[in-house]
C-alpha cells in the first residue's frame, strides 16, 4: 500500500491538501480539506486595523481611588502592632536597626509568632517583637515543635518598623542547650 501527499498553497487563498491513496488495488482514492492560511481573509482586520482600534480605545476612566487614602480599606487580622509598642511600654526601635546574639523564646501570640527576649536584669526589659515569616522562623517553628517545646534560641537579626511597631527579620539563630550541672 502507498500513500503520497501533496500540499498546494496560494497566497491569500485556502490550501488545499490532496491525499492520494491506493487502496487494495482499486485505484487512487483522493481527499480534499481546507487547512486555514497566515493570510488574512476579505472579512478580518489587518494588525495595523486592530492596533489603530486599540490605540483609539480608552482604556479606563480613571485610577481606581482608595474609600479613604493611606488607609486600609478592611481591617486584616493580626495587621496591628504589638500592644507593647503601641501603648509605648517599650522603646521602639528605628528602621534597619540590627539585634545582635540576643536570648529569647519563640511564642504564639494569635496569627503571628513572636520573640520573647529573656532579660539581661531587671533594667532591661525588651517587650516581645513579632517575627517576619521566612526560613528562619521556619526552621525555628519545627525545632520547637511548634512552639510546644520549651526552647531557647540566641538570635540575630533585622528589626523593621510598620504602623508603630517592631518586627524583627531573624537571620541567624542556635539553639542554647541546658547542660545542667556542666554549665
Amino acid at each position: 500500500m502507498c500513500r503520497r501527499i501533496v500540499v498546494y498553497a496560494v497566497p491569500g487563498c485556502v490550501a488545499l491538501v490532496l491525499v492520494l491513496a491506493l487502496v487494495g488495488g482499486r485505484g487512487p482514492l483522493v481527499l480534499a480539506q481546507e487547512v486555514p492560511t497566515t493570510q488574512p481573509t476579505a472579512g478580518q482586520p489587518t494588525p495595523e486595523q486592530i492596533l489603530e482600534e486599540l490605540r483609539r480605545e480608552p482604556t479606563t476612566s480613571g485610577p481606581i481611588m482608595p474609600s479613604v487614602p493611606g488607609r486600609l480599606p478592611v481591617s486584616l487580622p493580626g495587621d496591628r502592632p504589638m500592644p507593647a509598642a503601641a501603648a509605648g511600654e517599650g522603646p521602639l526601635l528605628p528602621d534597619g536597626h540590627i539585634i545582635a546574639r540576643r536570648r529569647g523564646r519563640l511564642v504564639r501570640q494569635g496569627v503571628w509568632w513572636s520573640f520573647t527576649f529573656e532579660s539581661d536584669g531587671k533594667a532591661r526589659q525588651d517587650p516581645p517583637m513579632r517575627l517576619l515569616p521566612c526560613k528562619q522562623l521556619e526552621l525555628m517553628e519545627a525545632t520547637s515543635a511548634g512552639g510546644t517545646r520549651n526552647v531557647v534560641f540566641v538570635v540575630t537579626g533585622r528589626v523593621t518598623s510598620y504602623h508603630g511597631g517592631n518586627y524583627l527579620l531573624p537571620e541567624v539563630f542556635w539553639i542554647v542547650y541546658d547542660m545542667g550541672n556542666f554549665e
